[in-house]
């Protein structure tokens, strides 16, 4: 699962203010332009903490903090929240009133938990991308099926027809066989993913 775009959560903790935000990121460069920005997008910030995870890389910042009680919180909550390719950043507004080690854990670790909670999210889902060919005569077997199954097939017509579409399932074979009596030649392209709602 991944967020989408970009989430804010803001919270005052003993006259502390704590921004949270929540964005997806592509690459270990990213996460860094992002952390750039929200330096230059929050200049007076005391505190601009972080975790990210990107594939199987992750990373945390206390950005001086007492070590441990800002970037690690941050990380294990985004641990928790079990998302892919993912940046966090906690913007701390010190308000005068010390925390405490404890203290900073949880305001740090329950900002980015509502952060996580509240972001829009989307699965990634497998889908398998097929080529089709077929005698012009099953056209009218074949024809029907990919365009109740939503494939969105797109046609090719030369001595047979040639078709690529989409499908959710890699194991149509013997579906397609079934409707062709064994006349169609279906091949494999390629696998991809899609973004669809959490």
């Amino acid at each position: 699962m991944q967020v989408k775009g970009r989430s804010e959560y803001e919270e005052i903790i003993k006259k502390s203010r704590f921004i949270a935000i929540v964005q997806r990121i592509y690459s270990l460069a990213d996460a860094q332009e992002k952390i750039s920005a929200l330096r230059k997008e929050y200049p007076e910030a005391t505190h601009v903490c972080y975790a990210y995870k990107v594939g199987q890389r992750m990373k945390s910042s206390d950005d001086h903090e007492p070590s441990g009680t800002a970037g690690i919180p941050i990380l294990e909550a985004l641990r928790y929240a079990n998302l892919e390719n993912t940046l966090v950043c906690v913007i701390r507004y010190f308000g005068g009133v010390k925390l405490g080690t404890g203290g900073l854990i949880r305001a740090y670790s329950s900002t980015a938990s509502m952060a996580l909670e509240k972001a829009p999210k989307t699965n990634l889902i497998p889908y398998y991308h097929f080529s089709i060919q077929y005698p012009y005569e099953l056209s009218n077997r074949l024809e029907p099926w990919l365009y109740q199954n939503k494939t969105n097939p797109e046609f090719q017509y030369a001595e047979q027809v040639y078709c690529e579409f989409d499908y959710p399932k890699e194991d149509i074979s013997r579906e397609i066989q079934d409707l062709s009596k064994g006349k169609a030649q279906l091949k494999l392209l390629e696998v991809k993913k899609k973004e669809v709602d959490a």
